[in-house]
């Protein structure tokens, strides 16, 4: 428009910086606040002037705009109240102004109504009524918005305002993880964050009691130091939010890694010990975010009961003489009683563990304990009756998981363990944890204890039989709650978390034997995963070696549990049906070994075992012996001791009939579970054939989880692929696509493509791994083992497969791992070039070249 032309959005651009610098100089967040605010009051108030906005009309600001908290690029909010029957003119002038609004560069929400639709919409739309809630008038035709906004008020019903804010926060916390503790959180509208502390300020004008924290507490709703640290927690994540606008130079809510040292910088944060600032800005995060989860469950309560009063429950109970049960509440006779005896803080958690039909504890209760618990010291440390009580709730079969993970929400079990305090709200540094340490360990306990429980046994099968046959399953539960304690001191995680545990299991009276066992599974939470995921679990020595280590069945069991649950509460992106599977072959192997008394399988064993079991399988197909036997002659041992009977017996029945073939033959068997495809590949063995199907699978969007490398007797590649598609493709009709499209792709023969640049994604730059590459005999001493560890990235796999091609290297194994950006995958090569230490060297140098070719 020409008038938007003339129209000099400059000043108010530089009223913004200038504000910037101020604050930069001088943090007040208060008056940055305000003064924004002011500011674009007034850019608002031009734009209507310059537009020619009908004076009949009224503008108002909306939600946190229309409250003064105008952050550096939060959005400009704001309605439009009309009369009836506007003019085509008066329509225009509106759509000018609205137009204007954005040349400030921020982002614009606006509303054009009369009366009657804002407050139909405001009656139905429970975000259009807390928008309209605080509401506040700019420009315009004050009488209306006073009418219309004094209306919407009276008609407002805080009852069920309430319960819907409530409904809507539950449903917003799930969005966000339902965790404060996840290492990118959303400081606006996360669990523990501003929008949680919103809500409570939107009730309390909606229901008359007061604007503010101090009002709150004058309307007795809480409590003069209840209102203190809401109003130190708010004022702690306003302020962290405008230094982190101003440093994105956007509207930026999450705390990613990326801004994270840059902002632990501009806030004044130094290294503490062993914290980095960025790690200690995320700790205090962390602790105000739980104050905040804290400070409302307890104002949850007070409202709860104040706004929702009830006849008294019929089943009022005395429990003893300090708790008493009010229909499903849990309540305290006198809030003295956790002054005068600070064993009752700890009874509290347990009598809600014992009894299940409690749903929720008391305001007075919730109170008593935040401002007791501080009393907690090294006597209730000490004291028999505590530990007693701790371990006996441990012990339970329903309600070890809330017990511990209450005691952490109320910040009595870092209080009543000092170790654990070291943990709460640890960040972990690496490219696969999505959780703080100790929110990560609480998952953990809470998956060991799914296990225990007929409701969840569809999930694991094996891992819920394993676990109901356990003697004393507590002492998995301690391992969990232990096993990461040690986490961010240096050095071994894993020894020094052993050592803790058994220190615990002294201090608490646990026997010998119950203590080595839990020392064991604490030292070793590690070692499965690693087996299993780095390790060619199909070599008997391999097996043999781990079974040695891991010595008995109970131990077995112990581990692979507590195995499969710490994958599970790492992330989601990290644990998956393949890697279930891997850990699951792993321990029925080890099972099988322990049982014939440790003694490793010999390859001719194994070899007759594979055999019979593939004939078995073939049998019912109504395949005949002379058929079968035909294509094996062109099989080797190798084949039969690398390969599974079942896929044996699969390979043979695809590829039985088609063995003088010229055409490449492809072949695919999907499994729904996990959504991966096992590929069969059948073809002459030609140069490169490794790295062409590896880049027709990247192009495809597969990722290869699992290769094994054959080349028969008569000189044909036979290799099996296990590739998982991320995309949620149907696996049937994608099994056919990939059968004739990449029989195509090696038909055609064409020289391969050079290796792209890969691009590293966002949190991969964040946390870099340094590329590691390993090449070493394996312990046969008839192959070589190629170990990589780097950041994972697009055409990662191609590039090094190309590497191989080059030097004539043979693979016979691709066992590949990716721990959500972190990529562990492990060779088994052998050729020529590596027959000496130089070419070793000369492909390793090249592998690091080509692993740090990222963007």
């Amino acid at each position: 428009m020409a008038s938007e032309r003339n129209f000099s959005v400059k000043p108010y651009i530089n009223l913004r910086e200038k504000l910037a610098q101020n604050f930069s100089a001088h943090p007040q967040v208060g008056l940055y606040l305000r003064h924004h605010t002011a500011v674009i009051d007034k850019f608002v108030k031009d734009c209507a002037a310059f537009a020619k906005v009908p004076p009949t009309c009224a503008i108002a600001a909306l939600g946190g705009y229309g409250r003064r908290e105008m952050f550096p690029y939060s959005d400009i909010d704001v309605a439009v109240l009309t009369p009836e029957g506007l003019s085509q003119a008066d329509q225009t002038a509106i759509a000018e102004f609205v137009t204007l609004l954005w040349s400030l560069g921020l982002t614009v929400g606006t509303n054009v109504r009369t009366k009657a639709e804002t407050l139909k919409i405001t009656a139905s739309d429970i975000t259009a009524a807390t928008a309209f809630l605080e509401a506040r008038w700019i420009y315009g035709n004050k009488a209306l918005f006073k009418d219309t906004h004094d209306t919407f008020l009276q008609e407002l019903d805080s009852r069920m305002f309430f319960r819907s804010k409530m409904l809507e926060m539950r449903q917003r916390h799930q969005k966000y993880g339902d965790t404060p503790y996840a290492l990118e959180p959303n400081i606006k509208e996360g669990l523990g964050g501003l929008r949680d502390l919103q809500v409570f300020l939107w009730y309390a004008k909606a229901a008359g009691y007061g604007t503010s924290w101090k009002e709150m507490a004058q309307a007795g709703l809480i409590t003069g130091t209840e209102a203190y640290h809401f109003t130190q927690c708010t004022h702690f994540l306003r302020e962290l939010r405008i230094r982190l606008h101003l440093i994105c130079g956007r509207h930026e809510d999450r705390l990613i890694f990326d801004v994270q040292t840059a902002l632990a910088k501009n806030a004044g944060y130094k290294p503490k010990g062993s914290l980095l600032p960025s790690e200690a800005l995320m700790k205090r995060f962390y602790l105000n975010a739980k104050n905040i989860v804290q400070l409302t469950q307890i104002l949850v309560a007070a409202i709860t009961e104040k706004l929702f009063r009830q006849a008294a429950p019929r089943f009022v109970k005395s429990i003893d003489n300090v708790f008493i049960a009010r229909g499903d509440i849990l309540d305290i006779k006198s809030r003295d009683d956790f002054r005068k005896d600070s064993t009752n803080m700890i009874r509290a958690f347990v009598l809600f563990a014992l009894h299940r039909e409690f749903k929720r504890m008391s305001t007075n209760l919730l109170r008593a304990l935040w401002h007791e618990r501080s009393s907690i010291d090294t006597e209730f440390r000490s004291n028999p009756i505590n530990k007693k009580l701790f371990l006996d709730t441990v012990k339970l079969r329903y309600g070890p998981y809330h017990f511990l993970k209450n005691l952490n929400t109320w910040g009595i079990l870092g209080r009543f363990l000092p170790v654990w305090r070291r943990i709460v709200g640890q960040m972990q540094h690496d490219l696969f944890h999505i959780y703080t340490v100790d929110q990560h360990t609480l998952g953990v306990v809470k998956y060991l204890r799914r296990l225990s429980h007929s409701s969840y046994a569809h999930e694991y099968p094996l891992c819920s039989q394993i676990m109901n046959d356990i003697e004393k399953p507590w002492r998995l539960t301690l391992a969990g709650l232990f096993h990461d304690i040690a986490k961010g001191r240096g050095g071994s995680h894993s020894e020094l978390g052993a050592k803790e545990v058994k220190a615990f299991a002294s201090n608490f009276g646990i026997n010998p034997q119950d203590a080595d066992y839990m020392e064991f599974l604490v030292a070793q939470h590690l070692l499965m995963s690693t087996v299993a995921q780095r390790e060619d679990i199909t070599n008997p020595e391999v097996v043999e070696r781990f079974a040695s280590k891991v010595g008995n069945k109970e131990r077995l069991d112990g581990l692979y549990l507590l195995t499969v649950c710490d994958i599970r509460a790492t992330s989601p992106k990290v644990w998956n049906a393949w890697k279930y599977q891997l850990l699951t072959d792993l321990y029925h192997s080890t099972l099988l070994c322990l049982e014939a008394g440790g003694e490793p399988k010999t390859r001719a064993g194994i070899f007759d075992e594979h055999r019979k079991k593939a004939c078995e399988l073939i049998a019912q197909t109504g395949m005949t012996e002379d058929v079968r036997d035909a294509f094996w002659k062109e099989l080797n041992i190798v084949y039969f001791l690398r390969h599974s009977p079942q896929d044996i017996a699969w390979h043979t029945v695809e590829l039985a009939g088609c063995s003088r073939s010229q055409d490449p033959v492809v072949k695919c068997r999907a499994r729904r579970k996990g959504n991966v495809c096992k590929v069969l590949v059948y073809t002459h063995d030609q140069k490169d054939l490794f790295a062409r199907v590896v880049a027709f699978f990247e192009r495809e969007g597969l990722s290869i989880l699992d290769a094994r490398i054959h080349t028969t007797v008569h000189g044909w590649a036979l290799d099996t692929f296990l590739v998982q598609d991320k995309r949620g493709r149907d696996l049937k009709a994608l099994g056919a696509s990939i059968e004739k499209n990449l029989a195509n792709v090696i038909s055609s023969a064409k020289p391969l493509p050079e290796p792209k640049k890969g691009k590293l994604s966002r949190r991969g730059r964040s946390f870099p791994v340094t590329p590691i590459v390993e090449i070493e005999r394996d312990e046969s001493q008839r192959s070589w083992v190629l170990r990589i560890t780097c950041n994972d990235r697009i055409g990662l796999l191609f590039a090094i497969a190309v590497v191989l091609a080059r030097h004539g290297i043979n693979l016979a194994t691709a066992k590949i791992s990716t721990l959500d950006e972190r990529v562990e995958d492990v060779f088994l090569i052998d050729g020529p070039a590596l027959q000496n230490p130089e070419g070793v060297v000369q492909v390793e140098n090249e592998l690091i070249d080509a692993l740090m070719n990222a963007a």
